[in-house]
């Protein structure tokens, strides 16, 4: 029995043919195939780039935009041709909300 091997761009696309709810499963399932280890890597390393983000905006050397130029700019911006369904489809209410993760780390207001 032979076995063929997928490049990552075939199996990209098979997967973008799957239904919402099965490409969703999909990416639940492959998150879940990352190691612990590896997870907590990942998370440290984008708590860290919050972190980061947040002394450099305290330190004026980013700025901010209102939330809502963001979100239209990423509503008009081109995007590459992809069967892949945008995050952000509607400025509508409840359209978008920050994640969870957020909460634990922004810092702390009461200074």
């Amino acid at each position: 029995m032979s076995v063929m091997m997928l490049t990552r761009e075939q199996i990209k696309s098979a997967a973008l043919q799957l239904a919402p709810a099965d490409r969703e499963a999909l990416a639940e399932e492959l998150l879940l195939s990352i190691g612990e280890s590896d997870r907590q890597a990942i998370e440290a390393a984008w708590v860290a780039e919050a972190h980061r983000r947040d002394a450099d905006f305290r330190a004026g050397r980013t700025g901010a935009k209102p939330a809502g130029q963001v979100i239209d700019r990423l509503l008009t911006k081109p995007r590459p041709t992809s069967n892949a369904p945008s995050i952000i489809t509607s400025r509508s209410a409840g359209a978008w909300a920050p994640n969870s993760w957020m909460s634990s780390v922004a810092p702390s207001t009461s200074s």
